[in-house]
């Protein structure tokens, strides 16, 4: 029996941000907010190499550089992929990985400009019945990416 640690992909409280560029998917946690723009890019490099790093966090992290047009974002979002590829490798494969991980991948992989993969990972999310209007609306925004580079 494989026991998978418990992590958060939901945070109790969300900010949404409603400028120009930004959907109400873009959102993180106002205090998280806060703490992140107290840290230095010291603290950043030790959070990116610790091993036992919350993948939420990490995600939030690459939201969180993204929104502030800091271009490390991507190296976030992939670090987010490969994170939650290595926690849920050992899990039961006839169940797979949890929904919620699955849209997270998703999302990270349309971040980092690889369409094909994000695309079929929003798959993977609807497969495990995953739903909200953000996956609408990142499946579409990610069907319209591959069709430009299918041109």
């Amino acid at each position: 029996m494989t026991v998978l640690p418990t992590i958060s992909f939901t945070l109790l409280f969300f900010f949404s941000f409603s400028t120009l560029g930004q959907t109400s998917c873009d959102t993180l946690n106002p205090e998280r907010v806060k703490l992140y723009d107290s840290y230095t890019p010291k603290t950043f490099n030790k959070l990116q190499h610790k091993q036992k790093l919350d993948l939420s966090t990490a995600f939030e992290i690459a939201t969180y550089f993204r929104l502030k047009d800091d271009t490390t974002y991507k190296q976030w979002y992939q670090l987010y992929i490969d994170r939650t590829k290595e926690v849920f490798k050992h899990s039961n494969q006839d169940k797979g990985m949890p929904a919620n991980p699955l849209y997270y991948v998703a999302v990270s992989y349309y971040y980092t400009d690889n369409f094909v993969q994000a695309d079929s990972w929003f798959n993977k999310a609807i497969k495990a019945s995953y739903s909200s209007k953000c996956l609408d609306y990142y499946k579409k925004l990610t069907s319209d990416k591959l069709k430009e580079q299918n041109k």
